[in-house]
């Protein structure tokens, strides 16, 4: 039921074109650089992202990335659909057949409770949503560092 390494790196991919939005392109080295992450994975990333029309790309020079709509309509549940696939607390959930109990287990209504709730927080969650709560947090740590400074010493 882990998110893999991709499905997370394309989120931290696109929260950094998100604060770029209307701006022009974003080069896969920019994302690379700011997020650590290989630009030959970010390819990869941004190919899958391509096909559902989460992202697009533009060649030459002043190439890059966009956005292929405007971050409050890009859904992390297409993200993960994109880059993960199918995302299952347990294999029966999507094939009953692979579990001999599955008529009679007690747990399957569990499991998939789980799903919907998984599938409910990520149908909700959109990318500027994301993006705003980064700076929540940013602001939230600016404050702290200054709360906890040390204050100047005083020369006399």
């Amino acid at each position: 039921m882990k998110v893999s390494t991709r499905g997370r790196y394309a989120t931290c991919a696109l929260i950094c074109m998100a604060e770029e939005y209307g701006k022009g392109p974003v080069t896969l080295g920019k994302i690379s650089q700011e997020q650590s992450i290989s630009v030959k994975y970010l390819e990869n990333i941004m190919n899958l992202l391509i096909k559902p029309g989460i992202v697009k790309s533009s060649k030459g020079k002043g190439g890059g990335f966009v956005l292929a709509k405007d971050p409050e309509h890009i859904m992390m549940g297409d993200v993960v659909a994109a880059t993960e696939g199918v995302v299952m607390p347990v294999h029966c959930i999507e094939d009953s057949s692979k579990c001999p109990r599955y008529r009679t287990c007690p747990a399957k209504y569990m499991w998939k409770g789980l799903q919907e709730s998984m599938f409910e927080e990520l149908n909700s969650t959109t990318l500027l949503s994301l993006v705003k709560k980064k700076k929540e947090l940013a602001l939230e740590l600016k404050k702290g560092k200054r709360k906890n400074r040390k204050p100047a010493k005083r020369h006399k």
